[in-house]
């Protein structure tokens, strides 16, 4: 049976090549705190903008007024 790869726990965080990875991961994992700070901020403003959708079932509204085959 094969045994499983396993990569070298590195226990200090200073011992770590911020270097490794793709653009992607270094943009993301080496600027956590920023990204955090984004996500947070996006997430308040979008939780906030959520509150001004209004739920609107009027058939009325939906009703295509200005097509021809309607005005006739």
């Amino acid at each position: 049976m094969d045994q499983p790869v396993t990569a070298p726990i590195i226990a200090d965080i200073n011992h770590f090549d911020k270097g490794s990875g793709s653009i992607l991961e270094r943009v993301l994992f080496n600027h956590r705190p920023l990204i955090m700070i984004i996500c947070a901020l996006l997430t308040l403003f979008l939780g906030f903008e959520a509150t001004k959708v209004k739920l609107s079932a009027s058939y009325t509204q939906m009703i295509p007024v200005h097509q021809p085959f309607i005005v006739n």
